[in-house]
């Protein structure tokens, strides 16, 4: 794997609560140098947005997480980093999955899917002082080799689709080598392109989607994603909505 600063310091744990958490803790109490991962067989304690817990199938998924010091990004601008790490998910399944067959979208914010189903998700806490961005903490989890059809949620993993067992680790050095291309743009403030990029692989961009929108049913398409990751969508009576993911459910 040919990478300066993501991944290239690991920490394996076979089973731990969160690696979200116990890299927070690390942090807290050891000198870590920006981009030590630390990833897991097995989560008892899996966090994501909403307060949702998930509990994977051990040595079956990758979840992992990684220290970033993104200094340079100010903290109106912090969202970038959600939109680096769901592109470098994109690019990671679009090389093992067929993408004329399958697609792949990212549901903001923070979940990727595969035919509307959830193959991914991310979760990324930041620490802040004196208005500065010290450091993020950014949480992946993948479906690998679980199969999900008994497991009760609308979710799907790259063994159904592929029919075949993958090798977590080497999914995991491809993500990290896609996920630091990124950052490095990020770091010059490429925001346009990634804007872009981001846009163009979103659900809701040029597709009208069913949702649920404080406790109202409509149809709406996604206008803009903000810096500051609130999404502004339109209704087919051409209205925008500023809106947060709380105010949101989609039906898929």
């Amino acid at each position: 794997m040919e990478t300066k600063i993501v991944g290239k310091k690991r920490i394996f744990l076979p089973e731990v609560d969160s690696t979200n958490s116990y890299a927070i803790k690390l942090l807290k109490n050891v000198k870590l140098e920006e981009g030590t991962l630390v990833f897991t067989d097995y989560q008892t304690q899996g966090r994501g947005q909403r307060g949702m817990v998930w509990n994977a199938e051990p040595a079956s998924n990758l979840i992992f997480s990684f220290i970033l010091k993104p200094s340079f990004l100010s903290p109106e601008n912090y969202y970038y980093l959600y939109k680096i790490a769901a592109l470098a998910c994109y690019d990671t399944l679009a090389k093992i999955i067929d993408t004329s067959q399958f697609d792949i979208k990212i549901k903001w914010p923070n979940d990727i899917l595969v035919n509307q189903q959830k193959i991914g998700g991310i979760l990324i806490e930041n620490s802040f002082s004196e208005n500065k961005l010290q450091w993020s903490i950014v949480g992946v989890g993948i479906n690998v080799n679980q199969k999900m059809a008994a497991s009760g949620f609308n979710a799907v993993s790259m063994i159904d689709l592929n029919g075949l067992e993958a090798d977590r680790n080497l999914i995991m050095d491809s993500f990290c080598e896609i996920f630091e291309a990124y950052y490095t743009q990020l770091m010059h403030a490429d925001f346009e392109k990634m804007d872009a990029l981001y846009f163009s692989h979103l659900l809701g961009t040029n597709e009208w989607c069913k949702v649920l929108y404080k406790g109202k049913e409509m149809r709406i398409k996604v206008a803009r994603i903000h810096s500051n990751g609130l999404m502004v969508m339109v209704n087919e009576q051409a209205q925008e909505f500023e809106i947060d993911v709380k105010d949101i459910t989609w039906f898929l």
